[in-house]
């Protein structure tokens, strides 16, 4: 685990013990998160999944707090998978987020409409690959990017992975993906060839 996220999920633990600062820590994902829902049209019919919530899913709490939508946190740390419900139920929005233990490199996505890969995620590559093969059609696939001087601080998209996508806008922090409702037979044969992952569209953050 890189030293990054280890020093995120202690603060984000320590934080979570004081309301007041919970709230705050809300405010500084608000812009980010309203950026990304925008973006990515999540709407109170979609189903969310957050993968690498930790334990303070504020991602996940403003994003049922601002689509109406129901959303489910997972995490692969059980301590912090335990604050985070602590969290949601302190704050009365259990009925709309939902926080699981899951390992977002194996877990099914099939169900969800918007997948959203955290940047504390690790590996983010692993976990994408996860998420494209399970992704059905039309679903929208958010994954967080750090800054520029920060790269190096966390698990990224791998080269290969980002040399398959297709500019689609400018996002800041964020890549969006959208899943075609229907391959064509070239995009079959090339997903078909080792390490080729044909992604549909892409949201490069700045």
């Amino acid at each position: 685990m890189k030293a990054m996220v280890r020093a995120t999920k202690v603060v984000e633990r320590i934080v979570a013990m004081v309301p007041g600062l919970v709230r705050l820590q809300q405010c500084y994902y608000r812009r980010q998160v309203h950026g990304e829902v925008e973006r990515a049209r999540v709407t109170s019919r979609d189903r969310v999944l957050c993968i690498g919530g930790g334990p303070l899913p504020c991602t996940a709490m403003e994003i049922a707090r601002t689509t109406g939508a129901l959303v489910t946190a997972i995490d692969c740390d059980p301590q912090a998978v335990q604050t985070a419900r602590d969290v949601v139920r302190n704050l009365g929005m259990a009925s709309r987020v939902h926080i699981e233990y899951g390992n977002g490199c194996h877990f099914h996505v099939g169900t969800y409409s918007v997948v959203h890969i955290a940047r504390q995620a690790e590996p983010q590559s692993t976990i994408f690959e996860n998420v494209w093969r399970g992704a059905r059609p039309g679903a929208r696939i958010l994954v967080r990017q750090p800054a520029p001087c920060l790269k190096t601080c966390y698990s990224t998209l791998s080269c290969r992975q980002k040399c398959h996508m297709v500019p689609c806008g400018e996002l800041a922090g964020a890549l969006l993906f959208v899943k075609k409702l229907k391959e064509t037979e070239r995009e079959k044969s090339i997903a078909a060839l080792p390490g080729r992952h044909p992604h549909r569209a892409a949201h490069l953050a700045g």
